[in-house]
């Protein structure tokens, strides 16, 4: 199973490209949204994965950091608090959790996107029915 864990070098360059197509403005013409729904539902698939190898970096970095972390507070800082803990490991892996933030947003942003293609292909759909007196 961990062979399909995308390294964070993937998630980056992935990201870029769903980035990259997600800051394209398309027109309003029907065969174009069309295609750009499908291939946002795509991404909304693709970028759910990421997040989850994302988080899985993130998991393995936080296990790494925590006991680095609590041997150097315990020869160190014999009173650091849990909430000074917890804030230095996630200072350590801020790498790893701007990935899965990353993907997080990249996710939602592809969902909004892919709800706008929807309503404007209904909205067309509607206006077809009104102006042929198609029935619905």
């Amino acid at each position: 199973m961990l062979d399909h864990i995308a390294t964070i070098e993937t998630i980056e360059k992935e990201c870029l490209e769903i980035n990259s197509f997600l800051e394209i403005t398309p027109s309003e013409q029907l065969q174009e949204i069309k295609e750009r729904g499908t291939i946002l539902a795509q991404h909304i698939v693709r970028t759910g994965k990421l997040m989850a190898d994302a988080k899985y970096h993130l998991n393995i970095a936080k296990k790494s950091e925590i006991m680095e972390t609590l041997r150097e507070v315990a020869k160190n800082t014999p009173f650091a608090t849990s909430k000074t803990i917890n804030e230095l490991i996630s200072s350590l892996c801020a790498n790893e959790q701007f990935f899965v933030d990353l993907t997080e947003r990249l996710n939602n942003s592809c969902t909004k996107q892919w709800e706008w293609c929807r309503s404007l292909l209904s909205l067309a759909k509607e206006e077809m029915h009104l102006e042929y007196g198609m029935p619905k």
